[in-house]
């Protein structure tokens, strides 16, 4: 395991996009039945958990929705590192769920909850890796505004091309910084740390050195993973095969990144 992870840490290793898309479509045969315990496990919580919030706590949706957008930036943040904190250790336990049907082993749907006994490591490396997200994110709009204010025409001047350009631009490369973070740390360090028990800094600088060699190619397995599965989910009778196929690309991506003994 040691060799395959220096190996990986160098980029010795290969992410061929069509042949994982085909692996982790043929990946669903056997699995549906797990998946569909799982679309059950979480309809009946969530049902229920709407349920009992809406009678502890009467909720206005249309105010609810006005006070989120009213909210400044640290409490966006704050609210951030919260969702991170409390949903990481869940999605761990999903990911790893999905890998278990993958090998075929045997595996109880409530196991999906494991994760929140390492809800320290866990939560605390997804909390790291959103700062980081945010702070990127903060850096670069920083920088762009002062860099609109600079080329800001005078008053009652129509802005230059180069102004258009540039305001047009920014939102594109605020995406591409979102999901270069997202890929390289954000999906899979909080899951090296549960199952390879590294301190949260550590499974971030191992997921960032491995999955930035392959990340374009990752972006786009995921990219045709989603558009499939959405097509699929786009009828009751195809969600069978779309939610299986969503849940398992993260655990082909997964072993592919960080090997089958990961």
């Amino acid at each position: 395991m040691i060799d395959a992870l220096e190996d990986r840490l160098a980029g010795r290793f290969l992410f061929p996009i069509f042949s994982q898309c085909k692996d982790t479509w043929l990946s669903v045969h056997g699995t549906k039945w797990g998946f569909f315990k799982l679309f059950l496990l979480f309809t009946l919580l969530f049902s229920a958990l709407g349920f009992a919030i809406v009678k502890i706590w009467p909720v206005d949706i249309n105010h609810l929705a006005q006070t989120i957008g009213q909210l400044s930036l640290w409490h966006h943040i704050l609210f951030d590192v919260i969702a991170a904190l409390l949903i990481a250790p869940l999605s761990v336990g999903m990911i790893v769920f999905s890998l278990a049907l993958l090998k075929k082993e045997k595996i109880s749907v409530f196991h999906i909850f494991k994760p929140y006994q390492a809800i320290v490591t866990v939560g605390l490396t997804a909390v790291i890796a959103v700062l980081i997200k945010d702070a990127a994110v903060l850096a670069f709009t920083y920088a762009s505004l002062h860099g609109l204010a600079m080329l800001a025409p005078a008053p009652q001047q129509a802005p230059s091309s180069l102004y258009i350009a540039v305001a047009q631009v920014i939102p594109y490369i605020t995406t591409a910084i979102l999901t270069y973070i997202s890929l390289t740390i954000g999906w899979f360090a909080p899951l090296l740390a549960y199952r390879q028990g590294l301190q949260p800094w550590a499974a971030i600088k191992t997921s960032f050195n491995i999955v930035r060699h392959r990340w374009i190619r990752c972006f786009f397995f995921f990219l045709l993973i989603s558009l499939f599965a959405g097509l699929l989910c786009a009828t009751l009778i195809g969600f069978l095969w779309g939610f299986p196929l969503m849940m398992l690309s993260f655990a082909t991506a997964y072993q592919t990144f960080f090997g089958e003994a990961a």
